[in-house]
């Protein structure tokens, strides 16, 4: 379990067998932070500076089910050092245990690090990927993102390439799974250097029409396809954003294949609907039971609650969410204090200026329904600001209804995680344009995110919905869920890449006899 350690301790395995697979990431399934160690009933005193370590897990999608995965298979997974914590992590050259995985954290310089994170792939690929481009401050200029390219995203791809490269370098043919919008050049730079790896590449976000990559130079467009066509399979979330890879890659002059794999240029394209470790959450939520709430948000309320789980961020669609309940409020008088609305926000890219302005305009929609509807004893919008795995678990399991709204989303895993662990059969009102619509839309409420009165009137459904039809949705959603694991996901991969690796194999022999 994550825990405090002291600065300096070892924390390698005993097991020193080779490990199963190489993953690599900009974040790592952990988070690391200086404090108190007597605060943690698992502590160590820190010599010396008196400062110790401790490891949290870290949130996002790919974090939560990758980090859970960790725990049954053995991975070494190579993540960039984000925080002070992870950076005293990554100086020390010593691997994080998990379960059976080991986490090595790569220290980048400064400068790249910024420039790749709040110059190219944040910013940039973020907003272009989710169709938001038109909210995007900085950059827009070409020199500006030719700038964020070379000297943020190409440099941190390189260095983390090379440091998975070094760590994969003794297993004969090693399996390396690259995750993500950060490292579109990192199947091609490992290639080079691992000429008989097995690459796949997994894209949690969604990928767009060809006509949105306008925004970007041509030869940085190349270049990304070009990275992920190195890749022996390329992986999505959904088929449809398999078929606009494959578009774009036609629009730009790749041909990959979506059912067969001809050589290392031409990469199988197939979806893989990512899920949560539903047998994990559900003895979570068993364990958790009816323990009283950990004192973030008041449980004496007597009413229903809507409740929502986001990283602050303009994709979420937090502030449309917010003036749906007012509309609701406003058409239906007799829900004022028997409602309450509270939306866990997890803070997220707040450096960034878009992120910025999200936050002040998801803060002005509550403040306004609550300045309008309030009362003294009745607060309709309640935000808790912070990051915090178990509030989140805490509050899914307690919704009468589960929003989730964005304008786009490659999955989706709140979704997925609240009917596993909710206690009372709740509602979840759900984007149409969620990657996890597909898989949930048949017991879910959904709706198109940009319609507030759509919205207002799906919560307002939800709200009063009679006992038996809760129940019976809430159970299918829970039999989907269930009906998929993340190592059906993880091998349906691995079963591509064998696949992958013996056509490679394959054409070599070819090559050599012609």
């Amino acid at each position: 379990m994550p825990g405090w350690v002291k600065l300096g301790e070892p924390l390698t395995h005993d097991d020193h067998a080779s490990p199963r697979l190489y993953v690599l990431s900009q974040r790592g399934p952990l988070t690391f932070d200086f404090g108190d160690p007597n605060q943690s009933q698992n502590s160590a005193t820190a010599q010396g500076s008196g400062r110790a370590l401790r490891a949290s897990p870290a949130s996002g999608g790919l974090a939560t089910a990758l980090g859970a995965l960790s725990r049954s298979e053995r991975f070494c997974w190579v993540a960039a050092a984000m925080s002070e914590g992870d950076q005293a992590v990554a100086k020390g050259g010593v691997a994080w245990p998990i379960g059976p995985s080991e986490l090595r954290m790569v220290s980048l310089p400064r400068p790249v690090l910024q420039t790749h994170q709040c110059g190219f792939a944040n910013p940039l690929l973020w907003l272009l990927q989710h169709g938001l481009s038109d909210r995007l401050i900085w950059p827009r200029s070409e020199e500006a993102i030719l700038d964020a390219w070379q000297n943020g995203y190409v440099a941190a791809n390189q260095a983390l390439a090379q440091e998975l490269v070094a760590a994969a370098r003794q297993t004969p043919e090693p399996t390396v799974l690259v995750q993500d919008y950060h490292l579109y050049l990192a199947p091609r730079l490992i290639r080079q250097a691992l000429p008989h790896a097995s690459i796949s590449h997994f894209v949690h976000i969604p990928w767009p029409d060809p006509d949105a990559w306008r925004l970007l130079p041509r030869h940085i467009v190349r270049e990304i396809l070009e990275g992920l066509c190195a890749a022996d399979v390329v992986g999505f979330q959904t088929p449809g954003d398999a078929d606009r890879f494959l578009a774009t890659c036609n629009a730009y002059g790749c041909a990959p294949s979506r059912d067969s794999l001809t050589s290392q240029t031409h990469p199988l394209v197939r979806s893989y609907p990512i899920t949560v470790n539903a047998a994990e959450l559900i003895q979570q939520a068993v364990a958790r039971g009816n323990e009283p709430g950990n004192g973030a948000w008041s449980t004496e309320f007597k009413g229903q609650t809507i409740v929502r789980i986001d990283r602050l961020d303009p994709t979420k669609n937090i502030p449309a969410g917010f003036r749906a309940f007012g509309q609701l409020l406003e058409r239906q008088p007799t829900l004022r204090e028997r409602v309450r609305f509270v939306a866990h926000l997890v803070p997220s890219r707040s450096e960034l200026p878009e992120y910025q302005r999200e936050k002040r305009a998801a803060y002005d929609a509550a403040q306004f329904v609550n300045r309008r509807f309030g009362t003294p004893r009745w607060q309709p919008i309640e935000i808790l600001y912070e990051e915090n795995r178990e509030l989140a678990m805490e509050l899914l399991g307690r919704y009468d209804v589960l929003l989730v709204n964005p304008l786009a989303d490659g999955m989706n895993l709140v979704a997925k995680e609240g009917p596993m662990v909710n206690r009372h059969d709740g509602v979840l009102v759900l984007s149409e344009r969620a990657g996890a619509r597909a898989e949930l839309g048949w017991w879910a409420l959904t709706i198109d995110p940009t319609d507030v009165n759509a919205t207002a009137a799906a919560l307002g459904r939800a709200l009063t919905m009679t006992r038996p039809e809760r129940r019976r949705r809430a159970e299918g959603l829970r039999r989907k869920v269930t009906s998929s694991s993340l190592s059906e996901w993880l091998d349906r991969q691995l079963s591509d890449l064998a696949e992958a690796r013996q056509n490679r194999r394959g054409s070599l022999v070819h090559s050599l006899v012609a």
